[in-house]
C-alpha cells in the first residue's frame, strides 16, 4: 500500500491526524510526515497505523523463478514465467511455446537433448529478454542466485529442485574447489547426496557445461 493513501482512508473513517496519531500510539508529526510522503517509518509503526485503518500489513513470500538458476547453469527445460519441472514421461523437447521463449525461430530444429537446451539458453543471453531479467554470470551473483534457490527449496522442498542444486554444487565442489569454498557460506543447512546416480551424473555435465563459460 502506497503511504499516500493514508490520508485518503484516515479522512474516510472521519478521523483526524490527532485522533489517528492517539489510536495507533505515534506523534501527530509522524502521521503529518507520512502523510506528506516525508517519512521512512518501521514495520512496527506501519502495522500499528494501518490497524487503525482497518488494513493489515503483511509479508508474502515471493516464488524463486528456477529459470535464472538455469542461466547460471542449473539443468532445466522450461522457461515459463512461473517455472515447473518436467515430469517423467514428458518428452524431452521443446514444445512450441518453449522454443519461442527461447527466442527460436519456426524454422529452427527442435532441441531434444538436455545439453543442447542448456547451450541454446545461453547462445540466447545475449538477447534483451536476458539482459533486462538476468544479472551478469559472476561468481557472486552465482552466488546470489543460489541463496535464493536455496531458500525456496528449504521452504517448498522438491525432488526435482533438489536435483538442479545438487547437479551444480556436485559440479563446484568436483570441479572448481576454489569458487565451491567461496560458496559455502551460502550452502550452510544443504545436505549433499551420499552416492552419485547416473542421473545426477548427467544433470553435473549439463551444468559444467554451462558454469565453465563464466567461471
Amino acid at each position: 500500500m502506497m503511504l499516500s493513501q493514508v490520508k485518503n482512508l484516515r479522512e474516510a473513517l472521519g478521523l483526524s491526524q490527532f485522533e489517528l496519531a492517539v489510536r495507533a500510539k505515534v506523534s501527530v508529526a509522524t502521521i503529518q510526515k507520512i502523510e506528506a510522503q516525508q517519512a521512512n517509518p518501521s514495520i512496527s509503526v506501519l502495522s500499528r497505523i494501518f490497524g487503525c485503518l482497518g488494513l493489515r500489513l503483511q509479508v508474502e513470500r515471493l516464488r524463486y523463478d528456477w529459470n535464472r538458476l538455469c542461466y547460471f547453469g542449473g539443468p532445466l527445460l522450461n522457461l515459463s514465467e512461473e517455472s515447473s519441472f518436467l515430469k517423467k514421461d514428458q518428452p524431452r523437447t521443446l514444445s512450441q511455446k518453449q522454443r519461442g521463449n527461447l527466442g527460436l525461430k519456426r524454422k529452427e530444429k527442435k532441441v531434444g537433448d538436455l545439453t543442447e537446451v542448456s547451450k541454446v539458453i545461453l547462445k540466447r543471453k545475449e538477447n534483451d529478454q536476458f539482459r533486462f531479467h538476468f544479472p551478469e554470470r559472476t561468481l557472486k551473483s552465482l552466488e546470489q542466485e543460489l541463496r535464493f534457490a536455496l531458500i525456496d527449496y528449504f521452504l517448498e522442498p522438491e525432488p526435482r529442485k533438489k536435483d538442479v542444486l545438487d547437479a551444480m554444487i556436485i559440479a563446484l565442489k568436483m570441479h572448481y574447489p576454489s569458487a565451491f569454498a567461496e560458496l559455502k557460506s551460502a550452502l550452510q543447512g544443504y545436505l549433499m547426496p551420499k552416492r552419485m546416480t547416473g542421473r545426477l551424473i548427467k544433470l553435473r555435465r549439463i551444468a559444467l557445461s554451462s558454469m565453465s563459460e563464466y567461471l
